[in-house]
């Protein structure tokens, strides 16, 4: 009998034993049991799908917050990617962003090699493409892009007078990040225009003439007033200055810029107004108005990092004062233009942006070809 019973003890103490193995380190808590092991069919790396069916969100509303840096994600190639864990932390309240560095720390970071890929504040094509319309340089970054575009226009007068202009303009233009959050330009052109006049036989033979002229500086501060988030667009705010360097145009304006991301299409919308001086309206070199209202809104959809096209339509509208006495000023000038273009990645910081613009109404060119290039560093 006493055999018995202890044969029974060693067996539940055995049983005991065994069980304790089989559980996970600190599982034996009062009242707690053993976490159910992750299925190895569920993948540690998650597209924006799969990371939206995981927080149980809109895709657009996830890749808004990923857009505002308000969830820990990565652009990978134009395409976001999350890990599953960082969001199970995100969702618990952990932070995901680094803690603040030591000072010693920081300079001994900022001298360290790069990791082969991991470039900081590499322009993408995407960026590059909406640098005129919200994307600023970062702090201490500068880009400078050379432009090359020739336009040809024809008009005719009451049938008797056939006037063709062929428009050739080379520009440098020039950004300085002094901030993350406020950026500088300046633009300056030079223009080579020649202009064909043709009447008919009868009344007289064809004409010609040409001229190169530099044009005058223009500048910008750029600011931005609200970063995108969910529900919201990014804004910037810019002031602009034209300088007397050419022609003698000179003005004083402002302009804002909405943009707005819905991966991987960027939406964006802009008007700008400017004040002319001293207008001259007789000079075809001079460009500015008395008053100059422009507007322009269109898209750009990204490839990848390293290619992205776009979509613009541009319009503006200029009045002039009356006073310069003369039956062929026209008191308003308008025009309207369809741009279509492309950003690729050629080097390490460059870009190639080939583009056609076709002229839709009012005095604009019938087709304008341009190429620009830009180098950030």
């Amino acid at each position: 009998m006493a055999f018995a019973e202890t044969l029974r003890s060693a067996t539940i103490a055995c049983s005991i034993t065994l069980l304790v193995g089989c559980l996970p380190s600190g599982a034996m808590a009062a009242g707690e049991l053993p976490a159910p092991a992750a299925s190895s069919s569920q993948p540690e790396v998650l597209t924006l799908d799969e990371a939206a069916r995981f927080l149980r969100v809109e895709p657009q509303a996830l890749a808004d917050l990923a857009k505002s840096s308000s969830v820990p994600a990565r652009s990978v190639q134009g395409q976001w990617r999350f890990l599953r864990a960082a969001l199970a932390d995100w969702l618990r309240g952990d932070r995901f962003v680094a803690a603040a560095t030591p000072p010693q720390a920081a300079r001994a970071a900022a001298s360290a090699p790069q990791a082969v890929g991991e470039k900081p504040n590499a322009r993408t094509a995407e960026e590059t493409a909406l640098r005129d319309q919200g994307v600023l340089m970062p702090a201490g970054r500068t880009s400078v892009e050379a432009g090359l575009s020739y336009s040809r226009s024809e008009r005719q007068n009451f049938g008797l007078l056939r006037v063709v202009q062929n428009t050739t303009t080379a520009s440098f233009t020039a950004r300085y990040g002094l901030r993350d959050d406020l950026q500088v330009s300046a633009r300056l052109p030079a223009t080579y225009r020649r202009i064909s006049t043709d009447v008919v036989p009868a009344l007289g033979n064809s004409t010609s003439t040409s001229d190169t002229y530099a044009g005058d500086l223009s500048s910008s501060v750029l600011g931005v007033l609200a970063r995108e988030g969910v529900g919201r667009p990014n804004v910037v705010v810019s002031g602009d200055v034209v300088v007397p360097t050419g022609p003698g145009d000179r003005g004083v304006g402002a302009g804002i810029v909405l943009s707005k991301s819905f991966d991987p299409v960027v939406l964006f919308g802009g008007a700008n107004y400017m004040r002319g001086f001293q207008v001259d309206g007789v000079d075809p070199r001079r460009t500015l108005g008395e008053n100059n209202v422009g507007f322009n809104f269109g898209y750009v959809y990204a490839l990848n990092d390293s290619v992205a096209l776009s979509g613009t339509f541009i319009g503006s509208y200029k009045t002039y004062p009356r006073s310069f006495g003369t039956s062929t000023l026209t008191p308003s000038r308008e025009s309207y233009q369809l741009q279509l273009g492309a950003t690729m990645q050629v080097g390490r910081g460059v870009f190639v942006e080939p583009a056609i613009g076709i002229g839709i109404g009012g005095a604009s060119p019938d087709v304008t070809l341009s190429v620009n290039v830009p180098f950030a560093f």
